[in-house]
């Protein structure tokens, strides 16, 4: 048994019994007997259900593991988030099937409330994750053995993010998020309530901005609440199948799940900063000092310039009625610059909200949500 969390408390020790799904219209051959099996359910805050930091010797024990290679899951001390180490995936295309497909993903234990929190830090190497027109599947919402494919989804194709997400596999939607950033990290907040009607919501924030807000269902009635699946899943690598790549490698950091309690101030590992600004504790430090040591070197060249700035104020006093002539017309132009300044400042930061069903075209748009991580 490991010990989860960073600020450890009120750990409890839970047994799960489950059959373990296969993912995208394939059914799942085997199947894993959870039984008996403890895992620890810690928290940094009470809302927490799970906050995986990958700090510990065996990360992710709480959950099942499906790949089929020793280099498939690991951790690495390069890069990571927060911390000293991340959790490693790498899938490659000829790598054997585990649990019906071809993946390197953990699955996560029952849910036992429709609506959760889920958060995660994501890095994606240049080298290791080049461009493919073939999606891949990051995150999985999966409601088992039977179901078919996955209710909702989060994927890559063609470096852009989008979400997969609808009842059936009929009324599933694609609603694209955004260009895919590599050689950085991008943290994902997701807060989705898992209902067939109505009430069903998937929102989804990308470094600190919120990007989707998509209402109605999102969930098949006939089947239990969806386990969550992180990793890499390829089912166009499935049997002899090949694509425009031959090796998918990603980097996960401060995993979470929130109970229904939960908010984005929980899920996020960003912090605000005076300015409106999101940035991570850690890494705004170095940044802060780099610049001192700029700032200081700055200090004689400024002085340097006070001479030739002097020389130039005769000539300078000369061009007074000049400049003077031209305020009224640069006064003139002050109403119009504001009356776009409005209409720029609203268009910022502006999130996507979707009914569910309509084909990913947008209803409308609302300026809600965090700044981006600059």
């Amino acid at each position: 048994m490991k010990n989860l969390k960073i600020n450890l408390k009120n750990v409890i020790a839970l047994s799960v019994m489950g059959a373990v799904f296969s993912s995208c219209d394939l059914v799942d051959s085997e199947e894993s007997n959870m039984e008996n099996e403890a895992f620890y359910s810690a928290t940094a805050s009470s809302n927490l259900i799970y906050f995986e930091t990958f700090e510990d010797s065996d990360p992710l024990s709480f959950a099942h593991h499906q790949y089929s290679e020793d280099y498939s899951f690991g951790r690495a001390q390069d890069p990571v988030f927060e911390g000293n180490y991340s959790g490693r995936f790498e899938l490659r295309d000829d790598d054997e099937m585990a649990s019906n497909g071809t993946r390197s993903e953990v699955l996560f234990p029952d849910q036992d409330h429709n609506e959760r929190w889920y958060s995660f830090s994501l890095y994606l190497p240049s080298d290791g994750f080049k461009k493919d027109s073939n999606n891949d599947i990051i995150n999985q919402w999966h409601q088992g053995s039977g179901s078919g494919s996955p209710t909702t989804t989060l994927r890559i194709e063609d470096d852009r993010f989008f979400l997969k997400s609808g009842p059936t596999k009929e009324e599933r939607v694609d609603y694209d998020i955004a260009a895919v950033q590599k050689d950085t990290w991008n943290e994902f907040v997701f807060h989705i309530i898992h209902s067939g009607d109505s009430d069903g919501l998937v929102e989804v924030w990308l470094n600190g901005e919120q990007v989707l807000n998509i209402k109605g269902g999102n969930l098949n009635k006939n089947y239990d609440l969806p386990r969550w699946k992180i990793g890499i899943y390829k089912d166009d690598w499935n049997y002899d199948e090949t694509t425009d790549t031959d090796l998918r490698i990603m980097y996960f950091d401060n995993v979470r799940m929130g109970d229904e309690n939960a908010s984005f101030e929980d899920m996020t590992s960003l912090v605000a900063t005076s300015s409106g600004e999101t940035s991570t504790t850690d890494s705004t430090t170095d940044s802060t000092d780099s610049t001192t040591d700029s700032t200081d070197s700055t200090t004689d060249s400024t002085d340097s310039t006070t001479d030739s700035t002097d020389s130039t104020t005769d000539s300078t006093d000369s061009t007074t009625d000049s400049t003077s002539s031209t305020t009224d017309s640069t006064d003139s132009t002050t109403d119009s610059t504001d009356s776009t300044t409005d209409s720029t400042d609203d268009s910022t930061s502006s999130v996507e909200i979707f009914e569910a069903g309509n084909s990913g075209k947008k209803i409308k748009g609302e300026a809600k949500g965090h700044e981006k991580n600059k």
